[in-house]
């Protein structure tokens, strides 16, 4: 969330005030003028913070490992628990491959979203 609220900060922080001014003086309203200038000029910051912030979620063992215990696994506790305690490396690694791709698809279709080219 932190990383989330970090982005967004910035991306606001680079916003010209002109564009708040200019939509008053054409009449918009607050509501209106958040939601039809300030919402779409952010809205590459938000998307590439909750890109951040879902990569660093799904790596994430140690949290859940801390608040639930072994009741509830996600996919990386499966994994280091198949590596660690019973040393199925196939197993781990077709999972990590499952985790990769959820990530790269998340990748592609932010990507595609804001129009980001291949450097």
């Amino acid at each position: 969330v932190m990383l989330l609220t970090l982005t967004i900060f910035a991306n606001l922080k680079q916003l010209s005030p002109s564009y708040r001014k200019a939509a008053a003086d054409l009449g918009a309203g607050p509501v209106r003028t958040f939601l039809h200038v300030v919402l779409p000029l952010t809205l590459p910051g938000i998307m590439v913070g909750a890109f951040l912030t879902f990569v660093l979620c799904i790596g994430d063992y140690i949290t859940p490992q801390i608040l639930g215990g072994n009741n509830e696994l996600l996919m990386p506790q499966l994994v280091m628990m198949q590596i660690g305690r019973r040393g199925d490396f196939p197993l781990a690694s077709a999972l990590s491959i499952i985790l990769m791709a959820v990530v790269t698809i998340a990748y592609l279709a932010c990507a595609r979203w804001l129009k980001i080219e291949r450097a």
